[in-house]
This record gives structure tokens, C-alpha cells and sequence, in this order.
């Protein structure tokens, strides 16, 4: 039986049991029953309405209901009430028979992975029972159900048996109340409650909850534990315990909240409590309230990446950790955190970024500071004696002018505020602004910087501004969800019979997109305000957009390079570098306009830097030849004592710029074709031991510098299967090389963990094997993917920041394209020849863009992160696409060269 008619067949039991319940009021005598006192303790949540079908009508009036109802339970549920509202006459009967009187449904866990609700409908008057009747007497001729009785503890159970599904709906009559569940055992215990069988209920469980009714002319109310929440979350992934669920566990609130509905959003707000009123200040935050400090301090600063964000506004620092159970309160060595909490003022924000497959999440901790330049000072120092270094060595790094500071302590944050902010393994460092901000990587920090710099945060963005504006100001703490980031992270805590559920019915579920919580605190209660906001009509599929150039901008001859993009140092605004067959090379601003040309000795390595040469804050563009080394600067003239000529017969073809204690002391290593590495210094000097460092074979890429800690490895891997582990002297580590068994033909991505075994490098190799080398030559992961045949190629393709990856694998002219963790994703559709280049770019989010280049037809076709093309028609070009995303305007910027012509594009997202 379909799942629409087993609805159905439910809601007309409900009919019949209230017609039964006709015959046992006449024969009750009339007592106040309040059905709180007798729902089970352990109830998770309750609605009250005493306007049940105006609340239905008023809900399935939204606009959300065109999506909602194509999940089939929702429908059904629609098409029942609209029958039993057909059977019980025109004129509005049953909404009649309903108005003022008492429905209350309570929801249960009743396993591991199901909930069942608990229904008590008020049954008193004769009008109701003459509704009832008339119904029944239409519904008599119904075979489908097959009734019977049961005894329990003195009380008659009566049962009503689906003869299709074989379920069977239990209930009693009490008191003039109809009161029926699926599941027998609620009904059990709901007995036990009203003969005082000493278990607990919902009222005295939850005692504040019912000193107040003032709510009941609304929509509905909804009375929430906290506690059970989290186990009712449990439903939903198996068992499995999220940080979300040990949060609610934690706050021990409970509360009660009205339903509203408003434009754009699902609304609740009211009042919430905790358990023990003497224990308010240590449960949740409580937070005293600070007169203008909004959300809107944070908008701006807030990636578009971030999956959860909290914000706490406080008077006093020590308010922040006095809701949570205090963790580990050690902090290696000596640091006065008295003296930098005094530093904090009135306002943190608390970023965790979305959950990309295969890796953990990224998180930033901001706060504001009253004395930016003092406290970073002592974090500095703090650092430097925890290392036993001083401030030359590499505890600093510099990126797109943030100087960073790598605090090696682990869970630096937990220990500095008291157990909260967990999820550090390291934590890195920066001045912004007024704000201190801490990250749990590199990475992390890359992607904040990044992201402000380009635009892509929440303030930037209009619907999350729009979302943002609608916020309550000046509580005392924000709690918001961007549900369009979190996904990822709900779908991998799922339990696979929900996961499938929420892939049937992703595109109903995600058209709610954010979730916010704010609480104020009042005396003994908090002010609690829920909104789950929505946007209708995402855009789809863009199978009708044909990409157009909006700005061409010609070279003198044909151009053989992608497009390169680099920032101005003055407003950070994009800028493109390329070069024609000429050798020469071009500087294009993001308006078309050329800034200047210069003509190299020969081809550039397809690589641009910008480095800060005079430690100014002013970058250079360093290019590379096979001959010679060149320093650009802003005006398009070179450096004092550039070009450096590279040794006679070296014939660079990769070169890295490393900066070994992030202090502009720039070094540049150079690999050849036999596997020569020569190392430079910025003044143009061959250093020692570096003249050259065979490598004895040739490199599968380029060689590159990378710290643990106090330590420096350079990289080396070798096409035939081999990885150098060498230190600044060019010296191999005892374990060095290290052989994986298979040949390298690949890129690679080296994540930097706290230790030299929780650092490691990710390749894939020549037969498709994809392998993880620690620092220490442990090789700790193979994974084999899918390979066809022996001509298979597979290629690790590194995003725009080389923080992340995918597969591309390819058989004769069939491309598929697979996640990190080996599933695919999707197959290219269309036909191309042998040689493809493969470009990727992430923005966060489904913000994703994966370019597929025929680079013998010439032709560039973009897809989206469903693997649907972004443009009907290809865009010309075969050396490859700069692509950035434009939140502000929802739209990307694409950059391209074919022939000697550049072409920047807007697509929609």
C-alpha cells in the first residue's frame, strides 16, 4: 500500500476513535485533565494548538508548501484532512468542532532510529460529537480496519488493526480526552501516569513551563527539553554523538516558544529556562547584556565557507565559559592569561567552516581586542619561549600582507578560554583590523584572509545580509547555521537510512537555508527567538547561458600562457599576467586596462609569485625562465640587480619560492629536467650545497619547502616512484628517499599537522593508486582507484590555493572526475580527444567549478558542482582559465587567452 493511503487510513482511525470517544464521555463524569501531567517525562517536544486547522491551513498557505508537499508524507497528510473535511460537511464543520479546544502532541524516541508522536485530543462538547458521528456514518462500510480490546492495568486498550500494513493505532478514552499512539508502550505509560505510578512527565519534568499561558491565542506552542533533543538528534545518525547534541545535552534548557510565520522564515520565539535556576550562569550563555553590539560587528568578517557561527557579547570575559563544564585548564610554559583576557572586548565570534569530504573542518576563532599590538606581542613572545627560538626563526609567516604567528600548543584555544574553542590541533595567528584571529591551520587562515579579500563573506552577501538584518539585536548570544554549508556535514552524521532520505528529498529540504538562535537573558529566564529562513526558486541547471565576453583586450602576437592571477598591493584588486610567443609578458588590471609589457629571454615557467623584495608592503612579480630569474615591479620595471642569470647549462623548467622564516629573506629553488636542484638567495647567490642537489632521476613536480613545528623539509618527489625528505642543507633525512612502489606522474598536497607523523603528503600515483607518506617515510594510506584499462591515466588536480584536490581519470576520450575520497563524481558528457587538462576551483559551499580542456580542438567546458555545464556553448582557449566568484554579486569572473586575444567573462553561479 502506497505511503499516501496508509496516511489517509491513519487519519480516519483518529476520526473513529474520536466518535468512540463520544459514547465514553456521555458515561464520564467531567474532570480537569491537563495532558502534560500525564505525557512520559522523556518526551523530546509538544505542540499545543487550540486552532489545529486553522494552524494547518495557515502553514500548507506558505510559500514553502509547493516544495514541501512533493515528499510524499507531507502530501498524504495534506490529501487526509482535506477528505475528513469534505466528510464532516461544508461550512467549515470540523474547523468548528476543533476551535478552542485542546490538541496536544508530544514526540518520543521509541528506538534506535525512529520517533512516534502521542496525541491527546480534547473530546467534550456535543457539537464535536455530532461532527464525529456524521463522518462515521459515512465511513461504516470500511473494511480496511479490524478492531479489538486489550486489558491493561484496569483500562481497556483499544486497538484499531491496518489489515494492509498490519499496524495497529492504540488508544484510550480519559477524562474526555482521546489520547492514541502507534506505539503501545506510550499508551502503557500513560496509564502508569494517571493511576501515579511514580513514573515521571513531561510537567514535572519541566516545571517553568507552566506558569505563563499567554501564548495560547497564537499558531501553536511548541515546549522543547533541551536534553532530549539531543537524544532525539541521535535518531537521525545512528547512535552517533555530534559536538551539536553534547551542546544541547550540556545547556539542560527547556522552554516554551510560539509559531509564526513571516516572510521568508519559520519563526519561534518565548521564553526558556534551565533546570536548576541557581545554576544559570554555569549551564548556558548567560551573557549580560552590551547596549549596540550586533552581529553586524562580525558580517563582514564572516566567510561564506562558515557552516556554524556563534557570537557571544559579554560585559566581563569570565561570563563566556560559565555555561560549560570546564575542560583542561593547562597551558605549556608560562603565559598570564589574566593579563591578555583583560585585553578582550565585549565580543567574540566563532567560525566553523563547512566539512569538505575527506578532510575536517577548518575553524576560525575572532575576537575583538582593545590592544591589538600588545596582545599579539605577547602571544609572539609566548610562542618564541615555547619554541626556545627567537623572533627570526619561523614562528611568523607572511600572506597577502598578514603577518601570521604559529602558536604550537595543542588545544590553545580550549586552554586559554577554559575549555571552549576545541578543534586546534595548532593554532596559527593573525592581526585584523581591531580582531585577534585564531585558526586551526594554515589552511584555515588562508581561506579567512581569501575570502575577506575577495569579498565572499556574509555582510558581502545579499541574502545572508538580508538573513543577517532580520536578527534580533543586541542578544547576548547568536547560534546560526548556514544549512547551504552544513550540508556536507549533516549527510556524513547521518545514519544510512536517513542519509537516503535526505538525498531523495535533498531539493525540498535545502530550500532552508539558514538557521539562527539568539537568547537574551531577563532575571531567571532567557529570551529565545528560532528562525529557520528559506529562499525559493534557486537557480538550476544553467544549460541555457552562453558564456559572452564583456572585455577583450589584445597582445601584439598569440599568447601561450592561462592567464595568472595576482593582487595589487594598493587596492587588492585582481590582476592578470600572461605572455605571448614573443616572450613577452603582460600585466592586465580586472577592467581590462594593460599596466605594462616586458620582454623575458626565452618562455616563463608557468608560475607567478609576488614577493615583498624591500620589506615594504609593496609586491614584485617574480618570473622565471630556463635561463635567468626576473623581478618586476609595480611600474613594469625590474629590480635592482635583476634579471639573476641561472647557472650555463641549468635549464630550469620549475623553480619554488620559499621563505624559510617568513622575514622576506626570500630563497628560490630551481629543478631541471634531470632532477638538479640549485638553490638561490633574493641577491641572486648559488648557495652551498645546493650547486646542485642531485637528485639522481627526474622530479613528477616541483620541489617545495614546508616547516613542522621548528623543522624544515624540502620535498622532492622523483617520477620513478621516489620522495626526498631533505633539510635546508640538502642533506636526506635518515629515512630518505622513501619509494612507494609506483611511479610518480602527479601533483601533490601536504597537510602540516602538529607532528612530523600527523604531517603528510597526498599523491596519486602512474596506476592509479592514491597513497599518503608521512613525515617521518611511513607510507599510511593506499587506496586503488577505479582503473579500466591499462592506458587509464590518473591525475591529482590541486584547486586554486592548493588546499584541496580532486581525481580526474581518463580512458581514451571518457573523463570522469572523482572526489578525494575515490567516489565519483561525475563523467564528463562530452566527447573530447586524448589530450585534457583539467582545472578546479572552490569557493566553498556548492561553489565549485571544474574546467575540462580540449587542448587539441581548443576548446574550455565549465562544470558546476552537479556536473552540469555552466555554458551551452565552449569557450575558446587551450592553456587553461582564471576563475574567481564575485559574492557581492553572485556571479564568477572568468579570464581566458586564445590566440592573441584576452577575454574576461560573467557567469551567473
Amino acid at each position: 500500500m502506497s505511503i499516501r493511503r496508509k496516511i489517509f487510513i491513519a487519519i480516519i482511525t483518529t476520526v473513529i476513535l474520536a466518535i468512540v470517544g463520544t459514547i465514553w464521555w456521555q458515561r464520564s463524569q467531567s474532570k480537569i485533565v491537563d495532558p502534560y501531567a500525564l505525557i512520559p517525562g522523556d518526551a523530546i517536544l509538544t505542540f499545543e494548538s487550540r486552532e489545529p486547522v486553522s494552524t494547518w491551513n495557515t502553514f500548507v498557505g506558505q510559500q514553502t508548501w509547493d516544495m514541501l508537499s512533493q515528499i510524499p508524507y507531507l502530501k498524504s497528510l495534506e490529501d487526509g484532512l482535506l477528505m475528513i473535511d469534505s466528510l464532516a460537511g461544508k461550512g467549515g464543520r470540523l474547523d468548528a468542532a476543533l476551535k478552542g479546544k485542546m490538541l496536544v502532541t508530544s514526540l518520543h524516541k521509541v528506538s534506535k532510529d525512529e520517533v512516534d508522536f502521542l496525541l491527546f485530543i480534547e473530546v467534550k462538547e456535543e457539537s464535536q460529537q455530532k461532527v464525529f458521528s456524521d463522518i462515521l456514518d459515512q465511513l461504516k462500510a470500511n473494511t480496511d480496519f479490524e478492531l479489538s480490546t486489550r486489558s491493561y492495568s484496569g483500562f481497556t486498550i483499544n486497538e484499531i488493526k491496518n489489515n494492509a500494513t498490519e499496524r495497529i493505532y492504540n488508544y484510550i478514552i480519559h477524562e474526555g480526552f482521546l489520547i492514541a499512539s502507534y506505539t503501545s508502550f506510550l499508551i502503557e505509560d500513560v496509564i502508569r501516569n494517571i493511576q501515579d505510578g511514580g513514573l515521571s512527565n513531561f510537567k514535572s519534568e519541566n516545571p517553568q513551563l507552566f506558569g505563563n499561558n499567554y501564548l495560547y491565542n497564537g499558531l501553536g506552542i511548541i515546549k522543547y527539553n533541551a536534553a532530549r533533543m539531543a537524544d532525539w538528534l541521535q535518531v537521525f545518525t545512528g547512535g552517533e554523538q555530534t559536538q551539536l547534541q553534547l551542546d544541547l545535552a550540556a545547556s539542560q534548557m527547556y522552554g516554551s516558544l510560539e509559531l509564526k510565520f513571516t516572510e521568508g522564515q519559520f519563526l519561534l520565539d518565548g521564553f526558556s529556562y534551565l533546570k536548576d535556576t541557581n545554576d544559570l550562569d554555569k549551564k548556558v550563555p548567560v551573557l549580560t547584556s552590551v547596549q549596540g553590539q550586533t552581529s553586524s560587528s562580525f558580517n563582514n568578517y564572516i566567510s561564506n565557507r562558515t557552516a556554524i557561527f556563534y557570537q557571544y557579547n559579554f560585559q566581563e570575559l569570565k561570563e563566556l565559559w560559565k555555561y560549560k563544564d570546564l575542560g583542561e585548564n593547562t597551558i605549556a610554559g608560562k603565559f598570564d592569561r589574566t593579563l591578555f583576557h583583560a585585553k578582550i572586548d565585549k565580543q567574540i565570534g566563532y567560525s566553523i567552516f563547512e566539512n569538505v569530504v575527506g578532510m575536517s573542518s577548518d575553524r576560525v576563532l575572532m575576537m575583538e581586542v582593545k590592544e591589538v599590538e600588545a596582545a599579539y606581542e605577547q602571544l609572539k613572545r609566548y610562542s618564541m619561549e615555547l619554541e626556545q627560538v627567537t623572533a627570526d626563526t619561523a614562528i611568523q609567516q607572511a600572506y597577502q600582507g598578514f603577518d601570521l604567528l604559529q602558536v604550537n600548543v595543542n588545544e590553545f584555544p580550549a586552554a586559554l578560554f577554559e575549555g571552549n574553542f576545541r578543534g586546534f590541533d595548532q593554532t596559527i595567528v593573525t592581526k585584523h583590523g581591531d580582531f585577534l584571529v585564531f585558526a586551526n591551520s594554515i589552511k584555515a587562515m588562508k581561506l579567512y584572509i581569501d575570502d575577506f579579500d575577495s569579498e565572499n563573506t556574509w555582510g558581502r552577501s545579499v541574502d545572508k545580509s538580508s538573513f543577517l538584518a532580520g536578527i534580533v539585536k543586541d542578544a547576548n548570544f547568536n547560534f546560526i547555521i548556514n544549512l547551504d554549508r552544513f550540508w556536507n556535514n549533516i549527510q556524513k552524521q547521518m545514519s544510512p537510512k536517513w542519509k537516503s532520505f535526505l538525498q531523495k528529498y535533498g531539493s525540498q529540504i535545502r530550500m532552508f537555508d539558514k538557521l539562527a538562535l539568539q537568547t537574551s537573558h531577563f532575571d531567571d529566564q532567557i529570551y529565545t527567538v528560532v528562525e529557520l529562513g528559506y529562499t525559493l526558486g534557486k537557480s538550476g541547471p544553467a544549460t541555457d547561458v552562453i558564456a559572452e565576453e564583456a572585455i577583450n583586450v589584445f597582445a601584439d602576437t598569440t599568447i601561450v600562457t592561462r592567464p595568472f592571477l595576482v593582487r595589487s598591493f594598493v587596492d587588492r584588486s585582481s590582476e592578470y599576467v600572461f605572455q605571448d610567443v614573443q616572450d613577452m609578458v603582460y600585466l592586465l588590471s580586472e577592467d581590462g586596462s594593460l599596466l605594462w609589457k616586458y620582454q623575458l629571454d626565452g618562455q616563463m615557467i608557468p608560475k607567478v609569485e609576488q614577493v615583498d623584495f624591500y620589506k615594504n608592503g609593496k609586491l614584485q612579480y617574480l618570473l622565471t625562465t630556463p635561463q635567468s630569474i626576473y623581478l618586476i615591479d609595480r611600474n613594469g620595471d625590474l629590480v635592482e640587480g635583476y634579471p639573476i642569470s641561472l647557472k650555463a647549462g641549468l635549464d630550469a623548467t620549475r623553480y619554488s619560492l620559499l621563505d624559510y622564516n617568513k622575514n622576506r629573506d626570500y630563497r628560490y629553488l630551481v629543478a631541471n629536467q634531470k632532477g638538479e636542484l640549485y638553490l638561490y638567495d633574493k641577491m641572486g647567490n648559488n648557495l652551498e650545497g645546493w650547486q646542485p642537489r642531485a637528485t639522481g632521476y627526474r622530479l613528477s613536480t616541483q620541489a617545495d619547502h614546508y616547516r613542522i613545528r621548528t623543522k624544515d623539509f624540502i620535498l622532492a618527489p622523483r617520477l620513478d616512484g621516489y620522495i626526498h625528505f631533505l633539510n635546508r642543507r640538502g642533506e636526506d633525512e635518515s629515512y630518505s628517499p622513501v619509494n612507494v612502489g609506483s611511479r610518480l606522474m602527479s601533483s601533490y598536497l601536504v597537510n602540516i599537522g602538529s607532528s612530523e607523523t600527523s604531517s603528510y603528503l597526498t599523491t596519486v600515483s602512474e596506476d592509479g593508486q592514491v597513497l599518503q607518506v608521512d613525515f617521518r617515510g611511513g607510507i599510511t594510506k593506499k587506496l586503488q582507484l577505479p582503473k579500466n584499462d591499462t592506458k587509464t591515466k590518473f591525475e591529482m588536480v590541486l584547486n586554486q590555493r592548493r588546499d584541496g584536490y580532486i581525481f580526474s581519470v581518463q580512458d581514451y576520450n571518457n573523463m570522469s572526475i572523482l572526489k578525494p575520497n575515490g567516489e565519483l563524481w561525475f563523467i564528463n558528457p562530452i566527447p573530447t580527444s586524448e589530450q585534457i587538462a583539467v582545472q578546479y576551483f572552490t569557493f566553498g559551499g556548492d561553489k565549485e567549478v571544474i574546467v575540462i580542456i580540449d587542448q587539441e580542438q581548443a576548446f574550455t567546458y565549465l562544470f558546476n558542482q552537479k556536473g552540469e555545464l555552466m555554458s551551452t556553448l565552449p569557450i575558446n582557449g587551450a592553456e587553461g582559465v582564471s576563475i574567481e566568484y564575485l559574492s557581492g554579486k553572485n556571479q564568477y569572473r572568468l579570464v581566458t587567452t586564445f590566440q592573441n586575444r584576452v577575454s574576461i567573462y560573467y557567469l551567473p553561479s
